[in-house]
């Protein structure tokens, strides 16, 4: 694309810097301000309890076939533990309760070396 009058091209992402620049699978420049979303939302009550300390570190993944939320309640934490009563999980660090809601998409939710882990 040229600008009129101008002797150098003109591309439009280059005065789109506050967006992410992505190529759709046909090879043309897609532009997105939307952060992106995920298979599986996680929880409140664990991102507010994220948001209080530092020590917890919450992590999206997505594959082909599913969705993975996995939460560290950090190195200085016991072992966390994990009960299900209908559809609330009860999560027990050390002296410390978190209770939420099982996402709907959730197949499993576990404790995995230390990590909470939701899957769905």
């Amino acid at each position: 694309m040229w600008r009129y009058g101008s002797q150098q091209p003109f591309w439009p992402h280059q005065y789109l810097d506050t967006r992410e620049r992505l190529t759709s699978n046909i090879g043309h420049d897609v532009y997105s301000t939307e952060p992106p979303t995920y298979g599986m939302e996680t929880p409140p009550e664990l991102e507010a309890a994220a948001g209080e300390t530092t020590d917890i570190t919450i992590t999206n993944r997505e594959y082909e076939d599913e969705s993975v939320i996995a939460v560290d309640f950090g190195p200085g934490s016991e072992t966390p533990t994990v009960d299900i009563v209908d559809d609330t999980a009860i999560v027990i660090v050390g002296d410390e309760q978190f209770e939420f809601a099982v996402p709907d998409d959730a197949s499993d939710v576990t404790v995995n070396d230390g990590i909470l882990t939701i899957s769905g």
